[in-house]
C-alpha cells in the first residue's frame, strides 16, 4: 500500500518539525543538574522538547506502519520494533527508539535526579536514535513520493 498525498505531506510536516526539536535538544548539551534543578523554565524546555521528539518519532513510526498494513502495537515501545519488522529500521536504531518511550512517563512521574540522569543521557546520546529515524522516514518518504510520479 503507497502513502496518499496528504499522509505523504502530513509525515512531511512531522519530519520538519523533528528536525527543528533535534537541532534544539543540542542547545541543552551544557546544561548540568544544578540548572536543571534550579530554573524552572529550563527544566520544562528541555523536558517539553524531549517529550516533543518521543511524540513525533511515534507519529511517524504510526504513518509507516498503517501504510505498510501493519496494525497498531498495544506498546509505544512496538511502534519501534515493528519498523525494524517492515524494515524501516536498523536493529540498533529499533532497540535505541525503544528504549526511549519510557522516558516520556519517567519526566511525568519520577524525582527530578532521576529524570536528570534520563534527560542528560538522552541529550548526550540517546537523541541520535531519532536522528536515524528521521533519515529511515525521510528515505522512506522519498520512496513514497516517487511511487506516486
Amino acid at each position: 500500500m503507497s502513502i496518499n498525498k496528504i499522509e505523504q505531506e502530513r509525515l512531511a510536516r512531522i519530519l520538519d518539525f523533528l528536525i527543528v526539536e533535534l537541532k534544539d535538544i543540542k542547545g541543552f548539551s551544557a546544561l548540568d543538574y544544578s540548572a536543571y534543578q534550579n530554573n524552572r523554565p529550563k527544566r520544562r524546555e528541555v523536558e517539553r522538547c524531549i517529550e516533543n521528539i518521543v511524540n513525533s518519532a511515534l507519529d511517524v513510526a504510526k504513518i509507516i506502519l498503517i501504510h505498510k498494513e501493519v496494525s497498531v502495537p498495544d506498546t509505544y515501545r512496538d511502534y519501534f520494533l515493528k519498523l525494524l519488522a517492515v524494515g524501516i529500521s536498523s536493529k540498533s536504531t529499533a532497540f535505541g527508539l525503544a528504549k526511549w518511550v519510557k522516558l516520556r512517563n519517567i519526566l511525568a512521574h519520577e524525582y527530578l535526579d532521576i529524570r536528570w540522569n534520563n534527560i542528560k543521557e538522552f541529550i548526550n546520546e540517546g537523541y541520535i536514535f531519532f536522528q536515524n529515524l528521521l533519515k529511515d522516514a525521510q528515505k522512506y518518504l522519498k520512496s513514497q513520493q516517487k511511487e506516486k510520479l
